[in-house]
């Protein structure tokens, strides 16, 4: 009775309160789920783990070598439902040219697959479980084993040529790489996490006890941070700016010489400009020149850096306000710059499922949310402008980078209205701006 006292709404709070109390009886029974590491790793049997010391890892390989044409593995992982965990073997600790042994399970019921990741694109091999036998498996008490033998290399799996130089030969030495995520249909979908790396090469001929570390990428956080921020944030409230505002503020208003929404407009678009060239430079980098293999997402975004780079080169040699020619270049301008947002917004979505970014699905909640703000606001806006007033005449809003002197001051006084319709976009623009950042730099 207490509960109902305090709380008004108790009927909810107790519906809430159940539901939390369910899914975390339930969290807390796949949570407390732990695999125990054996005393034999190091000794009779090499393992692969997340630098567990005992019965507190998270994923364990074993392996041992009979001196046959097989090795003996079995990778264990914690999940539930249809998971999947991989093991890659890679030159260094990236997951680009990795062969990559699957432990999947689908319906309860674990099978061993063999693929190889081209870029950050993974596809499984013609022969999908080339040289691999699972010989046991099981999927109980959230924790699921495959137990397989695989062949050591191409030849002695009888590999054909287009599948030989993705089956690695496992006499040499590799750095591991552990990742996990769900399954569909058999078929594995973006891990859940960053890779974790091998601390150290591991020896298959050997009983080594190898931890690992999480791989991280920097650049790639740096430049999804830059790109939402310029195109989340910047360059739509400048192009608010220019569009709405432009009758905002009375004449006799100067800020530095010029007309208010212009000083916002220029800034904003030279803020995008810049960030955009160090997002561009960042990405490439990180990839060590093009890649090949995020289907469009750099191809649209050459395109959009392209276009970025034309704006201000076309503004700063554009005709005076009285020439003839000055309609083509605002048409030339509005063009380029919706024709980028356009383009740039579709590939924030594309970036953001990128397996290389390993965002949340939630920042494409945020994204189409986005989406609806950019559009239901500025049609509210135009509605606003098209029934509320008639336009001036006589009065020009075109602008020069000169000090601004109309020669006549008006007392018209300034329009609260679009000042409040800016703010609440600005507003909402900034909220949506920090929960994508917050959600994507903290995606592991």
């Amino acid at each position: 009775m207490r509960i109902y006292m305090m709380w008004p709404n108790s009927g909810y709070v107790l519906v809430k309160a159940l539901i939390l109390g369910i899914v975390s009886s339930n969290l807390n029974s796949v949570c407390a789920q732990t695999i125990s590491k054996p005393s034999s790793c190091g000794d009779s049997t090499g393992c692969f783990h997340n630098g567990c010391t005992s019965d507190d890892c998270e994923f364990l390989l074993k392996w041992q070598d009979g001196g046959g044409d097989d090795l003996d593995l079995t990778l264990t992982c914690i999940g539930t439902g249809d998971k999947y965990c991989a093991i890659g073997l890679s030159s260094d600790s990236k997951m680009a040219s990795a062969s990559v042994i699957e432990c999947v399970s689908t319906s309860s019921t674990p099978a061993v697959y063999v693929s190889y990741n081209t870029g950050y694109s993974n596809s499984r091999l013609s022969q999908n479980q080339l040289g691999l036998t699972l010989t046991s498996s099981s999927h109980t008490n959230g924790i699921f084993t495959c137990t397989f033998k695989r062949k050591k290399t191409a030849t002695l799996a009888s590999a054909s040529v287009a599948d030989s130089t993705k089956y690695f030969d496992m006499n040499s030495d590799w750095t591991l790489l552990y990742a996990y995520g769900s399954s569909s249909g058999g078929s594995i979908q973006q891990h859940s996490s960053n890779p974790c790396a091998s601390l150290e090469t591991a020896d298959f001929q050997s009983s080594d006890d190898v931890g690992c570390s999480a791989t991280d990428r920097p650049l790639v956080k740096l430049h999804g941070i830059l790109m939402s921020l310029v195109w989340m944030l910047f360059a739509h409230v400048g192009v608010f700016m220019a569009s709405i505002n432009k009758q905002t503020w009375p004449d006799s208003t100067l800020w530095f010489g010029l007309k208010p929404w212009f000083v916002f407009h220029i800034g904003c678009m030279l803020g995008s400009t810049l960030l955009t060239l160090v997002a561009f430079i960042a990405i490439f980098v990180h990839a060590e020149g093009y890649s090949k293999n995020a289907a469009s997402h750099p191809v649209i975004g050459i395109i959009v850096t392209c276009l970025v780079l034309i704006n201000p080169i076309m503004a700063a040699f554009r005709p005076k306000p009285d020439h003839p020619r000055r309609i083509i270049f605002r048409i030339a301008h509005t063009l380029v710059g919706y024709l980028a947002i356009i383009l740039a917004t579709v590939n924030l979505y594309t970036g953001a499922s990128l397996s290389a970014a390993n965002a949340p699905a939630s920042t494409r909640i945020v994204l189409i949310v986005f989406n609806v703000w950019i559009v239901v606001v500025p049609i509210a806006a135009f509605l606003y402008l098209a029934f509320s007033r008639k336009p001036k005449q006589n009065k020009s809003n075109e602008v020069e980078l000169e000090p601004y002197d109309s020669g006549q001051e008006t007392k018209e006084p300034l329009d609260n209205v679009r000042v409040l319709i800016t703010a609440v976009y600005v507003v909402g623009l900034l909220a949506l701006s920090i929960a994508f950042w917050v959600l994507f730099a903290g995606g592991k």
